[in-house]
């Protein structure tokens, strides 16, 4: 438990999720059915759930987290290094690859690619403003006049649909 740290360490406390695939299905399982039965607290199971996603993000994520997920990878490279481009280790397999790969234009002088940049952008523009006024148009409904042919069409909002989910805000 997170709450008696003092008396584990982190990686002892990871350790009890060095699960095979099989394994970490039969627990999903056993919360699930837990769950249905009623024999745990649904609201305690997703803070748990939310905290290990923060935990995880905190590790992984360059992008929100750069400084402390810079230093695990860069400490999970240079240990896989050490085992080769391929290995396994425990019950998975690791490989070091090249991913997420990107690419800077900004140098290249294309005058073509800039140009087709800048009419991308300004459609892109265009379509965003006009998706933001089809969506504040009333349900029933407005006349238009197209600009390009002059007919006349009744135009109407977009429809609209949506998932209601609980959302925690960790402290």
């Amino acid at each position: 438990m997170i709450m008696n740290y003092e008396l584990s360490t982190a990686d002892s406390i990871l350790a009890l999720f060095e699960t095979t695939k099989a394994e970490r299905e039969s627990f999903v399982n056993d919360v699930v059915y837990r769950l249905e039965t009623g024999n745990v607290d649904p609201l305690k199971i997703h803070l748990q759930v939310k905290a290990m996603e923060e935990i995880i993000a905190r590790l992984t994520d360059r992008k929100k987290y750069p400084a402390t997920a810079k230093v695990y990878s860069d400490h999970l490279l240079f240990a896989a290094e050490l085992n080769g481009r391929e290995f396994m280790f425990r019950n998975a397999k690791f490989s070091i690859r090249e991913t997420g790969t990107a690419y800077d234009f900004s140098r290249c002088g294309d005058s073509l690619l800039k140009c087709l940049q800048s009419r991308y952008d300004a459609v892109k523009k265009d379509l965003d403003e006009r998706k933001e006024f089809l969506k504040s148009i009333p349900v029933t409904g407005i006349t238009n006049v197209d600009e390009l042919t002059g007919e006349v069409e009744k135009i109407y909002p977009p429809s609209k649909s949506s998932t209601t989910s609980v959302t925690v805000t960790l402290k």
